[in-house]
């Protein structure tokens, strides 16, 4: 996938932390082309405005920390916590009802999502939550599944911390079985479904 490709466009060379003056550097370096980029709790992963193109000389580069947010997600039923429920993030990057003007990212939209990715996913615990961190702050939907519930799924803007519950209620089953007009089974068939009124098989 095309995020993945991305985010593997940039390999770590080195890492520090900034003393109480808030000042780091870094020693050492060949010549080549480097982004900085730094965080902290409550902040994103945020790049400088430059990249840096190092030769010889010594170069400056200040960064002023972004803020994240941050969403806790608890996954409950009627029977009470359900855990091991897999949570899918989804942020919003394009708003496609505004015009084609918004199907563009900047250069600095691109290194800030590809350092804080936006579309993540991960398993609730065994109390039934899960903590995403580091998050841009963008308009999410937020997806739960857990077999055999249906899919419980929320919308909501992320600014800073929020927590939220999703409920996932007893799923509906539809099962039976594929065969000739000899009454022979047919194995490996692909069944498919689709909702009324959408005829887009894919």
């Amino acid at each position: 996938p095309l995020r993945n490709d991305l985010g593997n466009s940039l390999q770590r060379v080195s890492e520090t932390l900034a003393d109480e003056q808030g000042r780091y550097q870094f020693q050492g370096l060949d010549p080549g082309s480097y982004l900085v980029a730094a965080s902290a709790e409550g902040a994103l992963l945020t790049p400088a405005a430059q990249l840096i193109d190092l030769a010889d000389s010594v170069l400056r580069r200040d960064l002023m920390l972004l803020p994240g947010a941050s969403l806790t997600v608890r996954t409950r039923s009627a029977s009470g916590v359900e855990a091991d429920c897999r949570v899918i993030v989804r942020g919003t990057l394009i708003d496609s009802s505004v015009g084609n003007e918004t199907w563009y990212l900047s250069r600095e939209e691109l290194l800030l999502y590809m350092l804080n990715p936006p579309m993540l996913e991960g398993k609730t615990d065994a109390d039934g939550v899960i903590q995403f961190d580091h998050l841009p702050p963008l308009e999410y939907t937020v997806y739960a599944q857990k077999q055999p519930l249906a899919q419980a799924s929320m919308r909501l803007h992320l600014i800073d911390a929020r927590e939220i519950t999703l409920e996932l209620i007893p799923g509906a089953l539809i099962d039976g079985m594929v065969f000739t007009v000899d009454g022979t089974a047919v194995e490996g068939s692909i069944v498919k479904l689709v909702e009324p009124g959408r005829n887009r098989w894919g």
